[in-house]
Formats: C-alpha cells, sequence, structure tokens
C-alpha cells in the first residue's frame, strides 16, 4: 500500500496494526487480563491499610507515628535506620508498628531479637494482646533472645536467618554496640552473609542514645 507519489510501502506497518486487533486470546488469557483491569486500581495503599486495617496504628500518638515513618522512610533510602528516645515513650509499639505491617500487610519474613528478659514480659505479651495472630497462624515471623546468637545449637537457625530474613528487628540495640564482643561478631557475620545484605531491613530500637534499629542491611 502506496499513498501518493514518492510515498513509502507501508503495508507491513498497516497489516502489524489490523493484527494487534484481530488477534485470538485464550480464554485464560482474557480472564487474567480482565482481572488485572478490574483490580489494578483496587489494590489498598499502605496509607489505607493503616487508617483501616492495622490495629496498632490506631493507638499510636501522632509523635509515635511520626517516628514510625521516618523510620520507614530512613531504612528505604540507608537500608536501616535507628530509633532512639528515652525510657516509657513507646518505643515498643513503634515496633509494634512495624511487625505488623511487614508481617500482614507485606508478608515479609521478620526477625524480631529481643533481651531475653524482655521477651516474655513485654514482647511476646504485647503481641499476643494485639496481633496474636503472628504466633500462631501462617505468618513468616520468629523472637529470638540475643544469647540465641552466641549457641551453638543454634548455628541452623542462624543460616536460616541469613538465607531468608527480610526484615530484622533489634531491640535493645546497644547491647551490641562493643564491636569486640563475640555477640557484635555473630550479628555481623549473619547478617552480611549469603545475600542478605541485598535484600533485609534492619530496624533498631535504642534507649536515649543507645536505639531502637530498624536497618536495611
Amino acid at each position: 500500500m502506496i499513498i501518493g507519489s514518492g510515498g513509502e510501502d507501508i503495508t507491513t506497518a498497516v497489516l502489524n496494526v489490523i493484527e494487534n486487533h484481530v488477534k485470538e486470546f485464550s480464554p485464560y488469557d482474557v480472564y487474567i487480563r480482565s482481572m488485572y483491569e478490574y483490580f489494578k486500581s483496587r489494590e489498598e495503599t499502605v496509607s489505607e491499610w493503616e487508617q483501616h486495617d492495622s490495629v496498632i496504628y490506631q493507638g499510636l500518638s501522632q509523635y509515635q507515628r511520626d517516628g514510625y515513618n521516618g523510620l520507614i522512610e530512613i531504612a528505604n533510602r540507608y537500608s536501616g535506620a535507628f530509633l532512639c528516645d528515652g525510657v516509657g515513650l513507646g518505643k515498643t509499639f513503634v515496633g509494634m508498628m512495624l511487625i505488623e505491617r511487614f508481617v500482614k500487610k507485606e508478608r515479609k519474613n521478620v526477625v524480631l531479637i529481643v533481651p531475653a528478659a524482655a521477651r516474655v514480659s513485654v514482647w511476646e505479651t504485647t503481641i499476643k494482646k494485639y496481633i496474636p495472630e503472628i504466633l500462631d497462624g501462617f505468618y513468616s515471623f520468629k523472637i529470638i533472645n540475643h544469647t540465641d546468637l552466641l549457641l551453638e545449637k543454634n548455628e541452623n537457625l542462624m543460616n536460616q536467618i541469613q538465607e531468608q530474613a527480610e526484615i530484622v528487628i533489634i531491640d535493645e540495640a546497644h547491647h551490641f554496640r562493643n564491636r569486640s564482643s563475640n555477640r557484635y561478631r555473630k550479628l555481623f557475620d549473619m547478617m552480611a552473609g549469603g545475600d542478605v545484605r541485598n535484600r533485609c531491613l534492619c530496624l533498631l530500637l535504642l534507649q536515649s542514645i543507645t536505639a531502637f534499629w530498624i536497618c536495611s542491611i
């Protein structure tokens, strides 16, 4: 097909356009495409989830929400973040908000590393009160003690965390501040090995100038 004197043959281009409109698709392809078009603008945003579905977010004070949002923003930019404030200002609930979001909304593999003394009295008790399903349901969430990193019997567990963890939250992370300690070295080796540095977001909670570290390693 040539239009006008000195024109170019556009037969191939026209046929390509026509073929796109008359191409046959299987019923499955039509179904998948229709579902995509139907739901593509209906996926719940994080903000919508926080406002309507989150259990923890509704109970946070504004300064805690600011801390939570700041942690996410900093961690996404630098692969990690610290939450540092004084005693009694609600770091645990900021941590709970992070856990709820990453475990329930984003379905990440989350590890919470806590002092042994705070595991049951603080974390497990609070989780069971507000979001007990993440302990008993089909969610990828695990709590370990700081000291678990040093036990030889947990070597396989540490390897699993190294291979599979996507989010690591460390409470009272100042216990790992001494670079010459075995505890620091074990944590460093676990976080630095394999591909974990490329996929893991690490969050650290600390008191005052110590901290809560949310950190993408």
